[in-house]
């Protein structure tokens, strides 16, 4: 004990000191005394170990050590000597997060409440210190932001057919995703030059058709420029509505049964109907516009009957001998292995 806190030197008294330091000290006393009762739970963010740990809504409290300066990891200091390196390089741009991340490594070297580094931001703000966060809730959402910066992306021209998106491309897409090869395949149809590379070195010039495309059935409708495929006309063969029917859990599952009557009634999807219900669809579309989208809804509903589930030009159109409806090939996937075909397997006798 008398080691830690040692007599005071012979002839000391507290007369000798200034009142004006007693006063304070006795003042500083009881602003630490009343700070040993605050509730720790009310704390906001006391103590931060990693920076990917930091959540704006959480607070982490520890107790404070006798000797923090001990227990600091070698990973702050190497983090404070290449800030100093920073500081001393003057072609180097101090950004906001630099500050932030400099504001954590002394917070948690000193073991800083949330309170004191508040204050300490506020201090580096009056002194017009540049980008310097504008709050402790500003600074941890700095590093604590998870929004990734978009990375450019690019497709190799002899790998067509590769989508580097997160999701599945819209319609509109699916067409600019395509448009090089339609365009190849538009000089095939007005004849390249081929060589053969045999013995003789004979060559030839061919006109090349595309007469039927290969494609599952989500992907054939962002073609056709067709609603979903278990939508209202979303038949990429013939124009049938559908019908909406309950499943055995009591779901609703769309059909497009219908019975040999109505077989020969149904119109099939060929390029000249196509062109047709486009057209119909233009015009639909400027009588919106013209209206501002002041429509009714039963008048939209009917031109959505009448369009047949058109939504655009599909880009295969373009070809000579493609045939919007009959060139697409069955799904085997879908039309044969599962749905429909697939339960009626499944309800033969064994």
């Amino acid at each position: 004990m008398k080691a830690k806190y040692p007599s005071p030197v012979i002839g000391f008294k507290f007369a000798d000191v200034d009142k004006d330091h007693i006063s304070a000290a006795r003042g500083q006393a009881l602003h630490q005394r009343e700070a040993n009762t605050i509730d720790l739970s009310r704390a906001i963010d006391d103590d931060i170990i990693d920076v990917s740990t930091i959540s704006v809504n959480e607070s982490i409290d520890y107790l404070i050590d006798d000797n923090p300066i001990s227990n600091t990891s070698t990973f702050l200091n190497d983090a404070i000597l290449e800030i100093e390196q920073i500081k001393c390089n003057t072609s180097s741009i101090v950004t906001e997060k630099d500050i932030a991340c400099a504001l954590i490594l002394l917070k948690k070297r000193h073991r800083l409440s949330a309170r004191s580094m508040a204050d300490i931001i506020s201090l580096l703000r009056t002194l017009s210190v540049k980008n310097v966060p504008s709050s402790w809730y500003k600074l941890k959402r700095t590093l604590t932001d998870t929004i990734s910066s978009p990375v450019p992306s690019f497709i190799c021209l002899e790998c067509e057919g590769v989508w580097p998106g997160p999701k599945k491309p819209t319609r509109t897409e699916m067409s600019l995703f395509l448009r090089p090869l339609i365009d190849e395949l538009l000089n095939l149809e007005r004849g390249e030059y081929f060589d053969f590379h045999d013995q003789d070195n004979n060559a030839i010039t061919a006109r090349v058709f595309l007469i039927g495309a290969c494609c599952d059935k989500p992907a054939q409708v962002l073609l056709q420029f067709l609603p979903d495929s278990t939508a209202a006309f979303g038949c990429g063969r013939c124009e049938v509505k559908g019908f909406m029917g309950k499943t055995a859990k009591d779901g609703n599952v769309r059909s497009f049964a219908t019975t040999c009557a109505d077989l020969m009634e149904i119109q099939k999807r060929s390029n000249m109907r196509f062109d047709v219900l486009l057209y119909i669809k233009l015009l639909h579309d400027q009588l919106r516009q013209s209206l501002l989208g002041r429509i009714d809804k039963s008048l939209m509903m009917q031109h959505k009957i009448e369009e047949k589930g058109i939504t655009g030009p599909c880009i295969f159109r373009e070809l000579s001998y493609f045939e919007v409806g009959n060139g697409f090939m069955a799904d085997s996937l879908h039309n044969v292995y599962i749905g429909a075909f697939l339960r009626c397997v499944a309800s033969l006798p064994k």
